[in-house]
């Protein structure tokens, strides 16, 4: 070999070696991330939010429920026998706002559902 072509292969082993090291590190091209399945920016919901999404659901009921009572007419202990039920069997507890509507709250005092 002269020395032309070991010149040539030196700059070229150069170059291929300081794109390798300069490359991004989260290609796709190279078949995606290197994270195990599900722990990549779109891993699967937590079980916490599954939680908070039945809280929401009972919330949402507990008010409708709620509200029927209300508008046929139910004596305060009738409403205060159904908050207690919903306690009770859901964990949620309903009350009424200083504007009139409903807000559900789970045991821990969070607002998780409104009425619109």
């Amino acid at each position: 070999m002269d020395n032309q072509t070991k010149k040539l292969l030196a700059v070229v082993g150069i170059a291929v070696l300081l794109l390798w090291v300069t490359r991004p590190k989260n290609n796709m091209i190279d078949g995606g991330s290197k994270n195990p399945k599900g722990k990549g920016k779109l891993s699967a919901p937590k079980e916490a939010d599954s939680g908070l999404a039945k809280d929401q659901h009972n919330g949402t009921v507990g008010i409708q429920a709620m509200r029927e009572a209300i508008e046929s007419g139910e004596t305060k202990k009738e409403l205060d026998k159904l908050n207690r039920m919903l306690l009770n069997e859901n964990g949620i507890k309903v009350y009424v706002m200083t504007n009139g509507k409903l807000c559900a709250r789970n045991r821990k005092g969070k607002t998780v559902a409104k009425e619109k």
